[in-house]
């Protein structure tokens, strides 16, 4: 299917979550869904330590995890550590170096650790390179084009910033307008934060000259 075409949207709003939609949606009676989110730029710790937590039996758990074809070094890996996550995602690309999924998790990731609280490191250009080698490959990735766009302008980048905006509008004209409005709000934020600070610091050197 598509990237970008509604399937991880269609599924929230089967999972009962609020998707602005037309039409109509019709479940069935009894019907138990369980939904595993795309994103995994937030998750911490091992298995084991979930395991321990929820109160399972980690051997059971694993088993199940192993049939689904999820590898050994998985299953035993520590997201506790960044560089250690982010090697391991590395290592996965150079295993499955087509595989789009695994890329945007290791762009996301990225750019969890960089907008978290009390984050001192910039991951926002390894983030981009991440995403430029996702769509080298794959360039009717609209999801991949946005997020760059979004990189782009959050580096102060106006010029790249507008070519992925003009390629994410081309594949996908409704995120391509989500994305217009963003920059442009992004922007006029700026632009007023800017008018604000001279007039805050003229005041402030007022108050130490009184």
């Amino acid at each position: 299917m598509i990237s970008s075409s509604g399937k991880s949207s269609l599924l929230k709003l089967i999972c009962g979550q609020a998707i602005r939609y037309t039409g109509t949606l019709t479940l069935a009676s009894g019907l138990i869904i369980s939904y595993v989110s795309q994103t995994t730029a937030h998750l911490r710790g091992s298995l084991t330590d979930y395991a321990r937590e929820a109160d399972i039996d980690e051997s059971q758990f694993k088993t199940i995890l192993r049939k689904l074809a999820f590898s050994r070094a998985q299953l035993d890996k520590d997201m506790g550590n960044i560089d250690k996550a982010i090697q391991t995602y590395k290592a996965a690309i150079d295993y499955r170096p087509l595989d789009d999924a695994m890329k945007m998790a290791l762009a996301q990731l990225y750019i969890s650790e960089t907008k978290k609280e009390g984050s001192k490191v910039n991951y926002y250009p390894q983030a981009i390179e991440t995403l430029k080698s996702l769509v080298d490959v794959n360039n009717k990735n609209a999801q991949a084009h946005y997020l760059l766009s979004t990189l782009y302008l959050l580096q102060n980048d106006k010029e790249h910033c507008y070519q992925e905006l003009a390629t994410t509008n081309a594949l996908n004209s409704g995120l391509g307008k989500r994305l217009n409005k963003e920059i442009t709000a992004y922007i006029k934020k700026q632009m007023t934060e800017r008018k604000q600070t001279p007039q805050a610091d003229q005041s402030q050197a007022v108050q130490q000259q009184g």
